[in-house]
């Protein structure tokens, strides 16, 4: 795989790219990006490895829409330190950046996007904290920094939505530091009366969830006991007198349980529930609620990998009541690994479906020494972490790979209510809709088809120079690169085919019948081979 870096000396000359046809283009598909790291960390003076995958959303398979990503390493000022621009062939790129041994120490960000995901918002881009120690310093796992604030953020969250007058709910909650960090607290809900109705705790990162049912009348508290033996006391957000309660029991390997509870002025009415991800249904029916409550499944393999919403609809086609839940792949692929060597120092890795067999894909596979970089695996964003997961939720996700590292049933059975009550209670999706209601109106930004280098070459008194040769001359791997064109009447032009070639070093140059410019010098450089 091969990357272009561009070394700014001059404006005149940019780097852009070829942009799609709008004509084919569906306007409601988006791509997503996961990036693997070479490390979970790095020293002033190291190079980032990288190799990144690009791929549809919905069906996780490589995005055939965008050709051209592009990577910015942002510095703790948040501005950007460096940027890097890679083609992308059959969904993936690969590429490195490196670091100066003079960068500052800290937390420096990662962002990756194409040109495509700009029309959906920053939200869709991929985003990852690199901590990043200076040359003098050992690097230390644990690089987040810890604060004793006595500011803590309390959230509650009614599953649904709303909690409903003398129903009862699954309430998810979840406490903060003022850092953003997850507390591991206990507290009581009380009424008016100052009467205990429901105990809570969060288990894992701060959240957690409980049972609650609100009576007509009554306003509740939450009680936190805190460290240094103060009383928090947070209000909990009044039910509503009428209206539905969502419940879905994620916990059965095969189905998911769902039960609706009406308020009373809703028994009898007709409902459709829906389990869908973006636009595409999955799943839904008809119901004609009886009783008090009302009991079904869904069973899992009509489901997508991931996260879907199961939306609850009235008589009328308006949303009353939803919920997130996250199917896990039944058939994972699995790793193996095994020494071809006496003395281990060669091994041999397959990936493997459910029967054994070996398959085809692209995988990339990055080898350190442990002692001198130790790993969290629950700490690092995986792609199955990052496609699956956190690129469909708003707000950081601590330790995403939490939730995908179970080494038994047991502990399997909790990640995965540690999973549900995480999306009970992280901020609210992120499923963003992009439709085009005029069918003639153009995206801002069309997907980009490949790698060229243009410009504008002008006088002294920047006056556009037309018809003037501009050529690149380089040597690639021993045989001469050649490339040359005209200005037109703007003085601008363009210089394509560079996708294909790496380890460059060209300069561009323009001559008249008075001046021979050279304007900048440029590198394409082919990362170490993986």
């Amino acid at each position: 795989m091969r990357y272009i870096h561009l070394a700014l000396f001059t404006i005149s000359l940019l780097l852009t790219s070829v942009c799609a046809s709008a004509q084919s283009i569906n306007y409601k598909t988006r791509e997503k990006i996961h990036i693997h790291f070479d490390k979970p960390a790095y020293t002033a003076g190291d190079t980032i490895w990288l190799k990144a995958y690009v791929v549809l959303e919905g069906s996780n398979k490589p995005s055939d829409i965008s050709k051209v990503l592009h990577i910015d390493l942002i510095n703790t000022d948040t501005k950007i330190k460096e940027s890097i621009t890679l083609p992308i062939m059959a969904g993936a790129a690969a590429g490195d950046i490196a670091l100066a041994d003079t960068l500052k120490q800290g937390i420096y960000q990662i962002r990756a996007y194409t040109a495509w995901q700009q029309n959906f918002g920053s939200d869709a881009f991929f985003e990852k904290r690199i901590p990043v120690v200076s040359a003098k310093n050992s690097f230390n796992a644990n690089t987040s920094t810890v604060t004793n604030s006595a500011e803590y953020d309390v959230q509650f969250f009614p599953e649904g939505g709303d909690l409903v007058m003398d129903q009862r709910s699954k309430v998810g909650i979840k406490i903060t530091a003022a850092n953003g960090n997850g507390l591991k607290m206990s507290g009581k809900i009380t009424d008016q009366d100052n009467k205990e109705v429901a105990v809570f705790n969060t288990s894992h990162l701060g959240i957690g969830s409980f049972p609650l049912t609100p009576k007509t009348g009554k306003n509740y508290v939450a009680q936190i006991k805190l460290d240094n033996n103060k009383l928090l006391k947070i209000p909990v957000k009044s039910a509503v007198a009428q209206g539905y309660v969502l419940s879905v029991n994620n916990q059965f390997a095969d189905s998911l349980l769902v039960t609706i509870t009406p308020g009373a002025a809703f028994k009898n009415n007709q409902v459709l529930l829906v389990a869908q991800r973006d636009n595409d249904i999955y799943y839904q029916v008809k119901i004609s609620l009886t009783g008090n409550r009302y009991t079904t499944r869904i069973p899992k393999k009509y489901l997508p990998v991931g996260i879907s919403r199961i939306t609850l609809l009235n008589a009328e086609s308006q949303p009353v009541a939803e919920r997130l839940v996250f199917n896990h792949d039944a058939a994972p692929l699995k790793i193996a690994v095994k020494s071809i060597t006496a003395n281990k120092d060669s091994i041999e890795i397959s990936m493997l479906d459910k029967n054994g067999n070996t398959v085809n894909g692209s995988f990339s596979v990055a080898v350190s020494n442990a002692d001198q970089v130790p790993v969290n695996d629950d700490d690092e964003l995986s792609i199955n972490a990052q496609l699956l997961l956190t690129s469909d939720l708003k707000g950081g996700i601590q330790k995403p790979n939490y939730y995908f590292t179970a080494t038994n049933h047991q502990d399997s059975l909790q990640r995965n209510i540690d999973l549900d009550n995480l999306l009970l209670t992280q901020g609210w999706r992120r499923f963003l809709y992009y439709a085009v209601a005029d069918s003639t109106k153009l995206p801002d930004h069309l997907p980009e088809q490949g790698l060229q280098l243009s410009g504008r070459l002008v006088d002294k008194k920047n006056n556009p120079i037309q018809n003037s040769k501009v050529s690149a001359f380089s040597v690639v791997d021993g045989l001469p690169f050649f490339r040359d064109t005209l200005t037109n009447a703007n003085g601008r032009f363009m210089l394509d085919g560079l996708d294909n070639y790496g380890d460059l070093k060209f300069s561009v140059q323009a001559k008249d019948v008075k001046m021979c410019i050279v304007l900048r010098y440029c590198w394409i450089r082919r990362p170490y081979p993986r």
